[in-house]
């Protein structure tokens, strides 16, 4: 918790500085003024968290720093210092919103209460911006404050590593959760003009999405700064970061912005690079179709024949251009899912099993970390599509599922990804996928998923004081949120929904 402190005498100040740091918790003072005007240059800076404000100073008061305060950080938690005889004015200051007042002298121990109070406040701020801003972002609801008509607002998308399509990926994340609060860090950091900052989980677990406020806005500044964020952030977590930003002086449909601002992003994301791209700059080049007949009839040929030498050369060579050209992710994504579509249609002669393209490219697309490793797992799943000729045996197919499915039962806390799977039961994820979608017409971890909402149902069933976070943490689920979402997704109604369904109990 960051805290501004604000207090004309001297040994006031000192004394309550002191105290603060005895008190040994997580408390950062991240500046201390003599008046208002000053406490406004510094919030404008860096704004805090808190604030703890003398009423009567010279220059502008602690009543006055209040009102400008809640226009310029509104998400600031304001505390008043007062004697007995000021009394008239903190009642005058909680009628302004302000959370709590301290009488001069500050006891330790009413400071401590006071300090805990603010952060829990902070606590619920957090968490209805979070859970509202991913509402406004599928058009559920509105922007839980109003946005601001002067200044210029900023929207930023974050995709970390390779951008995320399947739902699987909500279970099973291959990149790690970045925490909004640590975004927000580094983003008041970076732009230390910036008002108010909201910052949000995006569609998948390794987005984010990120609005700022600025006052006074200069576009050749501000991309200057934005052009170190995702080195930076990339360094941290090991991962590539993409952002994309859009400058604009208001913002009519806040859900629609975010969702053209995300479709942007994840057209920019670049294989082994961090980037940063402006939405003024206009649309990214495709860099040309790369997938022609030539290509097609070419890869048929050599899969027809079995010439795999040949085609992992061929293979190579495409990579290989891409990689010269920096083609963007999701334009081989687009490439390569036309690619096994049409040699699909091209060698559908019986032996060729249906599947989704989509679905496999997405997954080595999601977990490739460079280009070697892209293409090398194309080759692969090649090799596992088209080249098999032996036609399954129903036997081992139907024992197969029963025992995956038995893993699945045992399993039903774990987090396991198609990877984990295939080679815990030592056959190829096409295999897998192969047998499931033949049997269930799921996938597997769509089967999986599906079995832990069956056993979330149960729960909410028998035991109605569960709370649902503990419920989603002992079905594996990385985040409450996302746990939420899958059961919707299935169900067609959010865990709490359905709990009220059920009545009374």
């Amino acid at each position: 918790m960051k805290l501004l402190l604000v207090e004309d005498e001297i040994h006031v100040l000192k004394s309550l500085e002191q105290k603060i740091l005895d008190l040994n918790q997580d408390y950062e003072i991240i500046g201390t003024a003599s008046n208002g005007t000053k406490a406004l240059e510094l919030i404008r800076k860096q704004p805090p968290d808190i604030v703890l404000t003398d009423i009567r100073m010279p220059g502008m008061d602690g009543l006055s720093l209040i009102r400008e305060m809640t226009d310029l950080c509104p998400d600031a938690i304001a505390v008043i210092i007062s004697g007995y005889q000021e009394f008239e004015y903190a009642k005058q200051a909680m009628s302004m919103g302000v959370l709590d007042y301290l009488l001069k002298p500050i006891d330790i121990r009413e400071l401590d209460e006071c300090l805990a109070h603010c952060r829990e406040r902070h606590k619920e701020q957090q968490a209805k911006k979070r859970t509202n801003m991913v509402s406004v972002m599928m058009n559920e609801e509105k922007m839980p404050v109003p946005l601001r008509a002067d200044g210029t607002y900023v929207i930023l998308y974050l995709i970390i590593g390779n951008p995320l399509q399947s739902a699987d990926h909500i279970i099973h994340p291959s990149v790690p959760y970045l925490p909004s609060e640590a975004v927000e860090e580094r983003i008041h950091r970076v732009f230390a003009t910036a008002g108010e900052c909201y910052c949000f989980d995006g569609i998948f677990t390794n987005e984010k999405a990120v609005l700022l406020h600025f006052s006074r806005f200069h576009p050749d500044s501000f991309r200057l700064r934005l052009q170190g964020l995702p080195q930076a952030l990339a360094a941290e977590l090991s991962f590539t970061v993409t952002v994309y930003a859009d400058f604009r002086d208001q913002i009519d449909n806040l859900g629609n912005a975010l969702k053209k601002c995300r479709a942007e992003a994840a057209q920019s994301v670049l294989l082994q690079k961090s980037t940063a791209r402006f939405a003024q700059d206009g649309f990214l080049p495709s860099n040309s179709k790369s997938i022609t007949n030539e290509v097609i009839s070419r890869y048929h040929l050599l899969l027809d024949q079995k010439q795999f030498d040949i085609l992992k050369n061929s293979v190579h060579q495409l990579f290989e251009q891409w990689q010269e050209i920096t083609r963007p992710v999701w334009f081989m994504e687009q490439d390569l899912v036309y690619l096994l579509d049409s040699l699909k249609y091209a060698m559908s002669s019986g032996t060729v099993f249906e599947f989704n393209s989509q679905f496999y490219i997405e997954d080595i697309i999601s977990t490739a970390l460079d280009y070697e490793n892209l293409e090398e797992h194309f080759y692969r799943l090649l090799l596992d599509l088209f080249e098999t000729s032996a036609p399954v045996k129903e036997t081992s197919a139907d024992r197969l599922l029963q025992t995956v499915v038995e893993y699945f039962e045992r399993n039903i806390s774990s987090n396991i990804s198609l990877q984990m799977l295939s080679e815990r039961m030592n056959v190829s994820q096409v295999y897998l996928c192969r047998i499931f979608k033949k049997q269930t017409d799921l996938t597997p971890i769509d089967y999986f998923v599906r079995l832990k909402i069956e056993k979330a149902k149960d729960m909410i069933r028998n035991y109605p004081n569960m709370p649902l976070k503990e419920i989603s943490e002992t079905l594996g689920f990385s985040d409450s949120y996302y746990f939420s979402k899958v059961f919707k997704k299935i169900m067609g109604v959010t865990p709490s929904g359905y709990k009220k369904s059920l009545g009374p109990f």
